[in-house]
């Protein structure tokens, strides 16, 4: 039995046609199967949770766990088991922040360096197959247009996020499960 091409959904229940088609790439690049073999191409024997991290900081740099813990939407607890399973793998090192002794940051080591530029690498690589055929107009639109987007979509996350806060609890004043 081969492997099942996941379905892309394109009746999807929204009225608007833009969002339709980005829901339907999110949903095929946010499966975990999808991303697990993605992650499998990088190194079999490091959990998506570690590639995940590694990730996390070859993009954005040096972060305390909690910071890292938010911006992934997972617990302390989970980002520190996370964590400990990258140092152990030696791709993640904790070490003092400048400046504050008592504080700590996650940082990727050498091979954790080397971990994430290979992912940059598969990353474009996967890309570049993606838009195989497109002419270099269309793919510079594309790209123009998709960062217009980006950028507004990060300002009106912004404006959610400071109408509404995660610590006010859910919408309706439910109580929040204990």
């Amino acid at each position: 039995m081969g492997v099942q091409q996941p379905a892309v959904p394109s009746d999807l229940p929204y009225g608007s046609k833009p969002l339709i088609a980005l829901s339907a790439l999110f949903y095929v690049w946010s499966l975990p199967r999808f991303q697990t073999a993605l992650a499998g191409r990088l190194d079999p024997g490091v959990d998506l949770g570690v590639h995940t991290l590694v990730r996390e900081l070859i993009l954005f740099g040096p972060q305390r766990p909690s910071t890292v813990a938010e911006r992934l939407g997972k617990s302390r607890s989970n980002m520190s088991k996370v964590a400990n399973r990258a140092i152990d793998a030696q791709l993640v090192l904790r070490r003092g922040e400048d400046g504050d002794a008592r504080s700590v940051v996650l940082d990727l080591t050498a091979a954790g360096q080397a971990l994430g530029a290979d992912a940059l690498k598969i990353g474009d690589t996967m890309m570049d197959e993606l838009v195989e055929g497109w002419s270099a107009e269309e793919l510079e639109m594309w790209t123009n247009l998709t960062h217009r987007l980006s950028v507004a979509a990060a300002d009106y996350a912004t404006r959610l996020m400071a109408d509404t806060s995660v610590e006010d609890g859910p919408p309706g004043g439910a109580e929040q499960p204990r």
